[in-house]
């Protein structure tokens, strides 16, 4: 329903008294006021986000740093382990023995493994965060998405309890698709949010019965590089289709979405890097969004 301004001027004077009124349709300015106030709210968000990541790192360092201190002492021949072994009438080889029978080695092996996983969640997150300068540069795309796929890896709903590691990813990359010239974080997020929602789409759909699946095409068609991001969920009606990058759009309810992502993503593509991007969906048979992004140099 659209918004609309009222407004009226009273005519009083020596003719009877009557009045003039104008109906403006403000609805468009009222979306454009909602999304400035969004945005400013995402802005805030990626901060917060941006400043607790650097929080983590800090401890995080130090958890991996004191477990391979740890791990050396166990198990390093270094003259100090082997003085002080020999002070206490045994050695590091019984000790090393002791280590590996109780896989004690393993789970220091382990710790290390899970923090340097974390350093780089957080390394992601960061660069996700991270205020773009607004500068294009070269860029390819398939480190991109596979960058977007890691951040997506790392997305879990706790009241749906799906895990986007459920999902079968597979990867089909022309390796000779030369470098995109684009701003990396933009469209990084833009591949992100494009795999967020096929994830929340598979996991809602109540007549799912394959298993969940994700297939990324990257090639080449004249001087553009395409990506197709196809997943095997409900898919979408009609309707639905010719109104997913309207601004506030949104099937997935107020605690779910904002029915900004894809009108974001679709401005990132267009009006931000020169390209295009569509969608091809029916429904029971999956959506699969298309994006072309100019090669190298062309939309400098």
């Amino acid at each position: 329903m659209p918004i609309v301004q009222y407004s009226n001027v009273i005519l009083d004077g020596d003719k009877p008294m009557g009045f003039r009124g104008v109906m403006l349709d403000i609805t468009q300015r009222k979306k454009t006021e909602e999304l400035m106030i969004q945005t400013e709210k995402m802005i805030s968000v990626g901060g917060l986000a941006a400043g607790m990541a650097h929080e983590i790192n800090n401890p995080l360092a130090g958890i991996i740093q004191t477990a391979q201190v740890i791990h050396n002492r166990l198990t390093k021949p270094i003259p100090a382990n082997e003085r002080l072994a020999k002070e206490l009438g045994t050695s590091m080889e019984v000790i090393t023995d002791f280590m590996e029978n109780r896989k004690i080695i393993y789970y220091l092996e382990s710790i290390q493994r899970a923090g340097k996983q974390a350093a780089k969640i957080i390394e992601n997150m960061l660069s996700f965060a991270r205020k773009s300068d607004s500068k294009k540069q070269e860029s390819r795309i398939d480190e991109i998405l596979d960058t977007a796929i890691e951040l997506a890896q790392n997305d879990y709903d706790l009241k749906k309890k799906y895990d986007f590691k459920d999902i079968e990813i597979l990867k089909e990359y022309n390796p000779d698709t030369p470098p995109v010239f684009c701003e990396k974080s933009k469209i990084q997020q833009v591949m992100f949010n494009l795999l967020k929602n096929a994830s929340q789409a598979m996991s809602s759909w109540e007549s799912m019965t394959a298993p969940p699946r994700v297939t990324i095409q990257l090639t080449m068609e004249a001087d553009m590089a395409k990506i197709n991001i196809r997943d095997n969920g409900p898919g979408m009606d009609e309707a639905v289709r010719k109104k997913v990058f309207e601004p506030f759009f949104t099937t997935k309810g107020p605690s779910k979405g904002t029915g900004l992502g894809l009108s974001v993503s679709y401005f990132i593509i267009v009006d931000d890097h020169g390209g295009k991007m569509e969608l091809n969906s029916q429904p029971g048979q999956g959506a699969c969004f298309i994006i072309y992004l100019p090669l190298g140099g062309h939309n400098a």
